[in-house]
């Protein structure tokens, strides 16, 4: 997949030369190719962003432009679990702030990204490695994945 700046990406669809629905399509298709590989959403909202395109096209630079979510930030109707298995049925009933202003100027929400549990630290993720072990923690699918990503837990809790 192409990419592109939001600038060039704004272009490129207010121009024609580029189609909305098309680039979105390519988009989800990659974004759950990779989500098999790294298990890197919580949640995709492919028809959260059909819906927010749908809108005409403006002069905002923000207009039909795609957008990742950490997903500690409430989305109305859209699952908010901050990567806890005690949130994992949370859907809030209003947005973040951020989310309504996002709105505003007519994003495509891609998805909600994992994050480490309730946004702690990586010293906090070791302690879970150390009691639960490394499955528990990450949810990747590839082994070298994990060691990449116990690797990286490592050095940045020094």
């Amino acid at each position: 997949m192409v990419t592109h700046t939001i600038e060039e990406l704004h272009e490129l669809f207010k121009s024609g030369e580029l189609d909305v629905k098309e680039y979105y399509k390519e988009l989800f298709e990659e974004a759950k190719k990779q989500q098999e590989r790294l298990n890197a959403f919580v949640t995709i909202t492919e028809e959260e962003a059909y819906k927010a395109i749908e809108a005409p096209m403006t002069d905002d630079l923000l207009s039909h432009i795609p957008y990742v979510l950490k997903d500690n930030y409430n989305t109305k109707g859209i699952k908010t679990t901050a990567s806890s298995k005690m949130l994992a049925d949370y859907v809030p009933v209003f947005n973040a702030h951020v989310v309504d202003l996002l709105n505003q100027h007519g994003v495509g929400l891609v998805g909600k990204a994992s994050m480490d549990e309730l946004v702690q630290t990586n010293q906090h993720l070791l302690v879970q490695y150390i009691t639960l072990g490394i499955q528990d923690v990450f949810p990747v699918v590839h082994q070298e994945d994990l060691q990449h990503l116990l690797q990286v837990v490592l050095f940045h809790s020094h």
